[in-house]
């Protein structure tokens, strides 16, 4: 699947009653010079700004990765994560946290098909 960023992206963060919580995306990352999808995760509390004691930047987003897609194990991150002991790729990232920009995370939106009755 080859998606680039959504509009929702930016639209969100003015939701902000959506926003205090947790919201589940997909995550792109940038492979072979194209945007393609590469995980499924979380955004963690989007409202705190503050990682390890620090400001976050405002284009990124703290995330978890729950699932990664097939063919992209050895693919980079596009921040390595803080404590880290050696370089990671995804294969490695399973429940890791990581600063993810902002421009490369949709939201996961869950399409179901009308059901007649």
């Amino acid at each position: 699947m080859n998606l680039s960023p959504l509009p929702l992206v930016t639209a969100i963060t003015d939701a902000r009653h959506v926003y205090s919580q947790d919201v589940a995306c997909i995550l792109l990352q940038y492979v072979g010079g194209e945007l393609k999808v590469v995980a499924k995760g979380t955004i963690i509390q989007p409202k705190n700004r503050v990682i390890h004691g620090k400001p976050m930047s405002d284009s990124l987003h703290r995330v978890c990765v729950a699932s990664v897609l097939s063919g992209c194990y050895d693919v980079d991150p596009p921040v390595q994560p803080e404590g880290a002991e050696e370089h990671m790729t995804f294969g490695g990232c399973h429940d890791w946290t990581f600063l993810w920009p902002k421009t490369q995370i949709c939201l996961a939106v869950e399409v179901t098909t009308p059901q007649t009755a």
